[in-house]
C-alpha cells in the first residue's frame, strides 16, 4: 500500500513537473526570449523552441551547429559577433586562474535576416563553463526578440524631432499671424481680406489649420487639413469640427472648458484629440487654439492648428503593450513561487511532522541521528524556500517593514534559544555581549531584525568549525525620542579574502565554488540581510580575514516605546494553563499524510479529533454537530478554506457562527495571514507545523473562546 501511494505521489509530481515545463516555455513565448546550449567540444548547438520561433523557424529536436547558425546573422554583424565570442573564450582561461568555473559575457545586440530578408534585432547573453583544467567546454544563453522596442525607440526618437520642430514652425507662423491681425485688423472691413492673406501664408505648411469666427464655427481650412483629415472646406464650413470626432464637441464649442478659457482669458489653449479621417481611419493631433482680438481687445476669430502625433501615440501604445507584457512575466513569476511553495511545503509538513512524532517514541542512538540528520535536512530546505521567496518580495518592491512595539532583549533572548543547539552540535561557542542599560522597548518590525540576526549568526556557525559566534550589541545614539543600536555578529570561522568580500552580498554568490559544494546554500542570506537592512534605512559593512574569521557590523535606528505602554505591557499577567481534555475539533485537511501528522499533534495534546477531507465536508459535519475549534486547510478541492470559512461566518448563527478558525497554510508569502483574517479566520499557521506553535495557537483560541 505504501509503496502504491509513493508510485501515485510520484506519478503526480511528474505532472505538475511537465505543467511547470510548460508554463516556462509559455513564459518564454510571451516574452519573446529564447535558450541555448553549445557544445564547445561536439559544436553541437542545441535551441528551445522559442528561439527557433523568433528566427522564423519551426522548432527542430536535431540539434544545430555554430557554423550554421551563422547563416542567419546580418553580415554587417558578423564580424563583431565572431570577435567577441572569441575575446570572450580567449579571457575564460584567465578567469578560471581567479577561482571562476563560469564566465557570463557582456549583453550584444545584433541582426538576423529571417527567409523573406525580413529583419529582427536580438539580445544576445551567455556564459561560459570550464572544466577543471580551465577549458572552456560549453557555453549557456539567452535570446531575446526586441525588434519592436528598438523600432519604437526609432519611431518615437524620429516623432519628437519633427514634432519639435513643428512646434517651433507653427510657434514662429503663430507670433506672425498674431502680429499681422493685431496691425491690420483695426477696421472690420478688412478681416476678410486679412483672412486671405492668411491663408495664402499657411497654406502649403504641413499642420493643418483652421480659422473659426468668434463663435467657433469654421471659416476656412488650409491644404494641410484636407491632406490629413481627407475632409474638404465644403464638408466643414460652418461647423464646429465634430465631423473629425465623429459627433463629439471639439474645443470650438462655446460649452467646451478650453474655448471658455479662451474667452475670459484671452489665452492660447493646447490639447490633444482622437479624430477621424473621411475614409474612417484614426488619427491624433495636438490642438492649438489662439485667439485674434481686435483693437479694443475683443475676440474677432480663433486660429485653430493641428500636428499630426499619431506615430508617437503608436509608439506609446507599443510601449505600453511591452510594459503589460513585463508585468504579466512578473505575476507568473510570483504565481510560480507561490505554487512551488505550495508544493514543496505540502510533502514537507508531512516529514517534518513525522520527525516530531517519532522524537517522542523510543529510539536508540543511530535512530536518533538519523533522525536529528532528517530533521537537519529538513529545515535547510526550508530555510532555502524561505530565502528564495523573501528574495522574491525584495526584487518585486513588496517587502513591507512593520512598525510594531517590541523588546529586543527578548527577541534576542529567544534567538539565542533558537540558535544555540546549532553551536553546540558543532562545538562552538555561541556569545552574546549587550549593553548595560540598553533601552529595550522599542518599535520596529521584530520580524525582520530576527531574519537579519539570524541569517547573519546561522551564517557564522556554518562557516565556523572551531572557537566562536558573538553577538554585540550597543548603544551609538539616544535623543529625540529614538535610539540608534550597533549590531555586530563576529566568528572565528574561515574568513573571506579582500577580493571577494563584496562578491557575498550578491543573490546567488559565494566567496569560492569550493564555499558552495562544502557548506551549501542559496547564496540568497547575505544578500537578503543587506536588502532588509536598507529597507530600515542602515547599511552593513564587513571586516575579514582569510582564515582569520569575520565580523559584520550594521546600525538601526528605533523610535522608542511610551513609558505608558510599558507600564501596562509589565502589568499583565500570564494566563493560567488551559486544560484541552474533552475539548472536540474538527480538522479539515485533504492530504492523508498530513492528517495523520496534525491528528496525531492535537490527540497528544488530549484533544478529540474529527476530519474532513474538504471545505463542503466540514460545513455538513457543522450543521450536524458542535465544535469547540475548527483547524482549517487553505487548499482543497471541491470547497477551499477560504470559502469554507466565508460560508460559516455568513450562513451559521449563534456559537457555531463564532467557533475559532485556526488556518493553516503550505503558502509562505508575507500577505497570506492578512488574507486568511479577512475572510474571517481568527489565527494562522504556517505549513510545517511545529507542534509547540500549534498547541499555543489552539491554547488560545480555546481559552479565548471559553471567555467569551
Amino acid at each position: 500500500m505504501e509503496r502504491h501511494n509513493l508510485q501515485r505521489e510520484l506519478i503526480s509530481y511528474s505532472k505538475n513537473l511537465k505543467t511547470k515545463e510548460q508554463q516556462l516555455e509559455e513564459a518564454q513565448r510571451m516574452a519573446h526570449i529564447g535558450s541555448w546550449e553549445w557544445n564547445l567540444i561536439t559544436n553541437n548547438l542545441t535551441w528551445s523552441d522559442e528561439l527557433y520561433r523568433i528566427h522564423g523557424m519551426i522548432p527542430q529536436k536535431e540539434p544545430l551547429s555554430y557554423d550554421k547558425t551563422q547563416q542567419w546573422i546580418h553580415p554587417e554583424d558578423l564580424e563583431a559577433i565572431k570577435n567577441q565570442l572569441s575575446k570572450n573564450l580567449g579571457d575564460a582561461p584567465q578567469l578560471f586562474k581567479t577561482g571562476k568555473k563560469k564566465f557570463t559575457t557582456s549583453p550584444l545586440s545584433y541582426r538576423i535576416i529571417l527567409p523573406g530578408n525580413q529583419e529582427k534585432i536580438l539580445l544576445g547573453e551567455g556564459k561560459i563553463i570550464m572544466n577543471n583544467e580551465g577549458k572552456p567546454v560549453q557555453m549557456i544563453g539567452t535570446v531575446q526578440d526586441i525588434t519592436l522596442l528598438k523600432m519604437a525607440e526609432r519611431e518615437l526618437l524620429k516623432t519628437n524631432v519633427k514634432l519639435e520642430e513643428r512646434v517651433a514652425d507653427r510657434t514662429k507662423h503663430l507670433k506672425q499671424t498674431v502680429r499681422q491681425l493685431q496691425e491690420e485688423i483695426s477696421q472690420r472691413k478688412k478681416i476678410e481680406s486679412e483672412i486671405k492673406k492668411l491663408s495664402l501664408v499657411i497654406s502649403k505648411t504641413d499642420n493643418a489649420v483652421l480659422i473659426a469666427d468668434k463663435t467657433g464655427k469654421i471659416q476656412w481650412v488650409n491644404e494641410g487639413f484636407v491632406r490629413l483629415s481627407g475632409y474638404s472646406l465644403q464638408d466643414i464650413a460652418g461647423t464646429r469640427g465634430e465631423i473629425v470626432r465623429h459627433g463629439k464637441q471639439t474645443g470650438l464649442y462655446p460649452e467646451n472648458p478650453f474655448f471658455k478659457k479662451i474667452i475670459i482669458e484671452k489665452v492660447s489653449v493646447t490639447y490633444e484629440s482622437h479624430n477621424f479621417k473621411k475614409d474612417g481611419t484614426e488619427y491624433w493631433t495636438v490642438s492649438t487654439l489662439t485667439p485674434i482680438l481686435n483693437d479694443d481687445g475683443e475676440l474677432e476669430n480663433i486660429v485653430v492648428i493641428d500636428s499630426d502625433i499619431t506615430s508617437r501615440k503608436k509608439a506609446e501604445k507599443e510601449i505600453l503593450n511591452a510594459k503589460k507584457l513585463a508585468e504579466e512575466s512578473s505575476r507568473a513569476k510570483e504565481l510560480f513561487l507561490a505554487n512551488m511553495s505550495h508544493e514543496i511545503r505540502t510533502p514537507m509538513n508531512a516529514i517534518m511532522g513525522i520527525v516530531q512524532i517519532m522524537q517522542d517514541a523510543e529510539l536508540n542512538n543511530i535512530q536518533k541521528k538519523y533522525l536529528r540528520s532528517l530533521q537537519f535536512a529538513g529545515e535547510n530546505l526550508l530555510y532555502i524556500i524561505n530565502d528564495v521567496l523573501d528574495f522574491s518580495k525584495i526584487e518585486s518592491g513588496k517587502m513591507n517593514i512593520e512598525k510594531i512595539e517590541f523588546n529586543i532583549s527578548t527577541l534576542i533572548e529567544d534567538l539565542i534559544g533558537a540558535m544555540d543547539y546549532r553551536a553546540k552540535e558543532k562545538n562552538i561557542s555561541l556569545k552574546t555581549e549587550v549593553q548595560k542599560n540598553i533601552s529595550k522597548n522599542l518599535i520596529g518590525d521584530p520580524v525582520r531584525i530576527n531574519q537579519i540576526l539570524t541569517n547573519l549568526i546561522g551564517n557564522s556557525i556554518k562557516f565556523t568549525e572551531k572557537g566562536y559566534v558573538k553577538l554585540s550589541i550597543k548603544e551609538k545614539a539616544r535623543g529625540n525620542e529614538k535610539v540608534t543600536l550597533a549590531f555586530e555578529v563576529e566568528d572565528t570561522g574561515i574568513g573571506i579574502a579582500k577580493d571577494k568580500q563584496e562578491l557575498v552580498f550578491a543573490a546567488f554568490e559565494q566567496a569560492q565554488m569550493e564555499t558552495s559544494r562544502k557548506y551549501g546554500g542559496t547564496g540568497l542570506g547575505l544578500s537578503i540581510v543587506k536588502r532588509l537592512i536598507e529597507l530600515h534605512g542602515g547599511s552593513i559593512s564587513l571586516e575579514s580575514k582569510l582564515g582569520k574569521g569575520s565580523k559584520f557590523s550594521f546600525e538601526l535606528a528605533f523610535p522608542m516605546a511610551t513609558k505608558n505602554h510599558i507600564k501596562q505591557e509589565n502589568s499583565i499577567q500570564p494566563e493560567p494553563v488551559f486544560d484541552l481534555k474533552n475539548k472536540e475539533v474538527l480538522l479539515v485537511e485533504d492530504n492523508s499524510l498530513n492528517q495523520m501528522v496534525a491528528e496525531k499533534f492535537l490527540e497528544n495534546m488530549g484533544l478529540t479529533i474529527h476530519i474532513a477531507e474538504n471545505g463542503a465536508e466540514a460545513v455538513k459535519m457543522l450543521k450536524k454537530k458542535n465544535y469547540d475549534l475548527v483547524l482549517m486547510d487553505i487548499q482543497m478541492p471541491e470547497m477551499d478554506g477560504y470559502e469554507a470559512t466565508h460560508y460559516i461566518r455568513n450562513n451559521f448563527s449563534g456559537v457555531k457562527k463564532n467557533i475559532p478558525i485556526l488556518a493553516m497554510t503550505a503558502h509562505a508569502f508575507q500577505d497570506e495571514e492578512a488574507k486568511c483574517r479577512q475572510a474571517g479566520m481568527n489565527d494562522y499557521i504556517s505549513k510545517p507545523l511545529n507542534r509547540n506553535v500549534l498547541l499555543d495557537k489552539v491554547r488560545q483560541l480555546l481559552n479565548s473562546n471559553t471567555k467569551q
